[in-house]
């Protein structure tokens, strides 16, 4: 509903604030080291888009790392889940992915072009 909203045109937002929140509930750990992420990688670069890919890339990471034993079979529902999620957030930052690799994404703290005429 908030990535796909019907209210508008099937387009709404990127579904990172909706997504974590679900991912809290399910993998908590999961999502804490996904902040954590999202803090370091926006306080190095400045690129709120980079740490938002990036933190939701360390979820399933970071899951199959705490549970890639055997009783990751039994929690495999949840990866794919995880998985889902991940990927949805991350196409959804296409736009973003392209001006990141043409130098065209916005820093905090920058200016936008329409503030500075």
């Amino acid at each position: 509903g908030h990535v796909f909203t019907p209210y508008l045109g099937v387009k709404g937002g990127k579904g990172v604030a909706t997504a974590l929140g679900v991912i809290t509930a399910i993998a908590t750990w999961q999502a804490i080291y996904a902040v954590g992420m999202w803090g370091v990688l926006v306080a190095f670069t400045r690129y709120v888009s980079l740490g938002s890919i990036g933190a939701m890339l360390t979820i399933p990471l970071t899951y199959v790392l705490k549970y890639g034993d055997e009783s990751f079979h039994a929690r495999f529902g949840i990866f794919a889940f995880l998985t889902v999620c991940t990927a949805v957030v991350v196409w959804r930052h296409r736009e973003n992915i392209r001006r990141l690799l043409t130098g065209r994404e916005r820093k905090i703290g920058t200016e936008t072009p329409a503030a500075r005429a």
